[in-house]
């Protein structure tokens, strides 16, 4: 029985913003931090992208037990 797998890559546009050290530095010195707004969306950014890494790990485990799989069933096929 052969499977077969469909991997949807899970594409969010994403808007990526650059401090230049100047801003930062301006920042500091003003007293100008982020808004709540901003300290949410970072808390939210960084939670979803630990769901991200864990799902990484999870498929890359299941990669490596599969080519265990493959390696030990080509083995297998070989003369002896």
């Amino acid at each position: 029985m052969q499977q077969f797998r469909i991997l949807i890559p899970f594409s969010k546009p994403q808007h990526i913003h650059v401090s230049t050290p100047t801003e930062y530095v301006n920042r500091v010195e003003y007293g100008v931090g982020r808004s709540l707004s901003d300290i949410a969306w970072l808390e939210k950014r960084i939670h979803f992208l630990k769901h991200e890494m864990s799902m990484v790990e999870s498929r890359l485990e299941r990669m490596r037990y599969g080519h265990a799989l493959l390696k030990k069933q080509v083995k297998d096929l070989e003369p002896k």
